[in-house]
């Protein structure tokens, strides 16, 4: 049997070596200087899958509570980047975060209500793998991703334990009614002078509410927020 060139044998013993190597790697892990750790992944939707980052604790532990994050944007822009920074700040405290991508082509909706059920669907079958506890996953949305975390939550059967939204619109109608009838030009006014009332401030409880062919679902704790330092339970 002839001799195998010396240079061949060992690129032929590193191919051994690195295939399956190459095969079994496991998703790319990052850390930042508090320690937190981010883990790229995705979850799978009906129309594909949609990207995720996950965020461990510096020490993390096994059955951890957890946040699923849903970003703003208008449902037609924004990325899960854009709340990177509280989601560092809720794993350096202790959480495991899940901060999710949507899919935002035309047409969005239900498209992007169901994409975030989807990911909290997902988290939660695999909370093991994730070393979440299953019974205490929370969500916090902002802007749009408040009022899709919502509609995921409210209208179908996706159970989080808490509910934070941080800048959310939830009333659309409400929303349509001040867009057609913007506020009138009014002249300045002095600081010192009261505020004048706001059209309709008060909702009227004849409002004829959608109908429903089913029971409504089992709402979690919820509340609403303009600013992260304080909050506003909804009732």
């Amino acid at each position: 049997m002839p001799r195998l060139n010396p240079l061949l044998r060992t690129a032929l013993a590193t191919a051994v070596l690195i295939v399956p190597a190459a095969a079994t790697a496991a998703p790319a892990m990052a850390a930042d200087e508090s320690g937190v750790t981010t883990i790229e992944s995705s979850y799978p939707t009906d129309h594909g899958s949609e990207p995720m980052t996950i965020y461990r604790p510096p020490n993390p532990r096994a059955n951890a509570p957890a946040v699923v994050m849903v970003h703003g944007g208008g449902w037609s822009g924004g990325s899960r980047t854009h709340l990177d920074p509280p989601a560092r700040q809720a794993a350096d405290a202790g959480l495991v975060v899940v901060n999710i991508d949507y899919d935002l082509d035309a047409p969005r909706f239900p498209r992007e209500r169901d994409d975030a059920a989807a990911a909290i669907t997902y988290i939660r079958s695999h909370a093991s793998e994730f070393g979440i506890d299953p019974d205490r996953i929370g969500g916090l949305g902002t802007s749009a991703g408040a009022n899709l975390l919502l509609l995921a939550v409210t209208t179908g059967n996706t159970p989080l334990q808490a509910i934070v939204g941080w800048s959310g619109p939830y009333d659309l109608t409400r929303t349509a009614a001040s867009a057609i009838k913007p506020w009138p030009c009014m002249p300045r006014r002095s600081s010192s002078a009261a505020p004048p009332p706001r059209p309709n401030a008060t909702p009227s409880p004849n409002r004829a509410r959608p109908p429903t062919t089913s029971p409504p679902p089992v709402r979690p704790p919820c509340c609403s927020t303009p600013n992260p330092n304080w909050s506003t339970p909804i009732r």
